[in-house]
């Protein structure tokens, strides 16, 4: 168990991955939220190569009535960082 500003350690976007546990397939449709900020696939993976930042929680909100902007997600992945603990 970490505390809440502990890092997690993920460096990679596929140490992400093994992190969650979660099949790649549903990986592919979900909503990614980094910090709060809606992103792509491709944006959370340059972000997170970019090394700028510890994660510290990850967390997967899953279910078949999520909706987003009109079209149902069957996953969401919110992502924390210490980024998120320098903003004012």
């Amino acid at each position: 168990m970490t505390s809440e500003n502990q890092s997690l350690g993920i460096k990679s976007f596929d140490e992400l991955k093994e992190y969650t546990g979660t099949y790649w397939v549903k990986l592919l449709d979900a909503v990614w939220i980094l910090d709060g900020e809606v992103g792509t696939e491709d944006e959370i993976k340059h972000r997170i190569s970019e090394k700028r930042f510890d994660i510290l929680k990850v967390e997967l909100i899953e279910g078949d009535s999520i909706q987003f902007v009109c079209k149902r997600v069957p996953l969401y992945v919110l992502i924390s960082t210490n980024n998120c603990l320098n903003r004012n």
